[in-house]
């Protein structure tokens, strides 16, 4: 009998990281789940309760040594406050970069770490690809940009498998699942049918992903044999914010009030898949408008 394939997975229970795990789990891998709360009980998937701002390597030590890890858990503060840098600096740096270090010195095949766009330079390129200039300017983003660096130099230097998956703006299929973002606030008010407020004039795009999508990414990398690096993970499309608020409003009917400046008015986040497409085979199903369009009408 073949063995089955043995990863380790954090952040199991989140907004990617549940849909992840139900993926991964139908295909009949052992997964080790490391998460603050357990979710559900599914075959095949043992779970390690715990907060990776205090988790000590042997905790996980005791369980079997994994294939492929898979880092997609993150401390997702601001660092607006020192309470708030430190945790950042515990979760996102000194953690990933120990899980790294173990994970490479047991010789795991491959190595998915979930990472973010936020690390990219601004004014941004018209085009948004894997060589776009990183400089990141607040605390979380230069905490997984660190988290990049080191991942990518000791795998270059061991020479495992790795893939740095930068990932655009995630969509549920429910709303409930929608982190605090203005889409969930915007609906939140064609629900309740209060005007929506949209800051300056509304030309400021946004690729919109299903997290369906994403977690397609996941499964392009974890199939594949040979393919390293960072890689854009999006929709490959965008919708500005004036029509993210008139989708909302013609099925709301809820009214658009504009105001004020948006002091990202020229962010345009026109992200190229190009690479993912042809060196992983990633096809995301649907559009930023098709992605925000699906979530709504299951609300209806």
């Amino acid at each position: 009998m073949k063995r089955r394939t043995k990863i380790l997975l954090t952040g199991g229970t989140g907004l990617i990281g549940s849909q992840l795990l139900s993926a991964i789990a139908s295909n009949k891998f052992d997964i080790t789940v490391i998460s603050r709360k357990k979710n559900l009980d599914i075959p095949g998937v043992k779970w390690i309760q715990a907060d990776l701002g205090t988790i000590q390597l042997n905790e996980i030590q005791k369980y079997d040594k994994p294939d492929i890890l898979i880092h997609n858990a993150a401390c997702i503060l601001n660092g607006t406050t020192n309470e708030e840098r430190i945790a950042l600096q515990k979760v996102n740096s000194d953690f990933s970069c120990k899980l790294f270090t173990w994970a490479t010195n047991i010789d795991v095949q491959k190595i998915i770490f979930t990472s973010s766009f936020s690390v990219l330079q601004k004014p941004l390129p018209e085009r948004i690809d894997e060589s776009s200039i990183p400089a990141p300017n607040n605390p979380y983003s230069i905490s997984k940009y660190y988290s990049e660096r080191f991942l990518q130099e000791l795998c270059q230097k061991k020479g495992i498998q790795y893939f740095i998956l930068r990932v655009s703006s995630p969509i549920p299929e429910s709303f409930n699942l929608l982190p605090d973002t203005v889409v969930r606030k915007w609906i939140s008010c064609g629900i309740h049918k209060t005007p929506l407020t949209v800051f300056g004039k509304g030309q400021r795009t946004q690729d919109f992903v299903a997290v369906s999508d994403i977690v397609s990414g996941f499964l392009c990398c974890i199939s594949n044999k040979s393919a390293t690096g960072v890689f854009n993970i999006a929709s490959g499309t965008s919708v500005s914010m004036q029509m993210l608020a008139l989708l909302i409003h013609n099925y709301f009917h809820n009214g658009i009030i504009y105001t004020g400046t948006d002091i990202n008015e020229n962010d345009r986040w026109n992200i190229s898949i190009d690479r993912a497409k042809t060196v992983l085979g990633y096809k995301p199903r649907y559009t930023a408008e098709e992605t925000i369009l699906n979530l709504i009408s299951r609300i209806l």
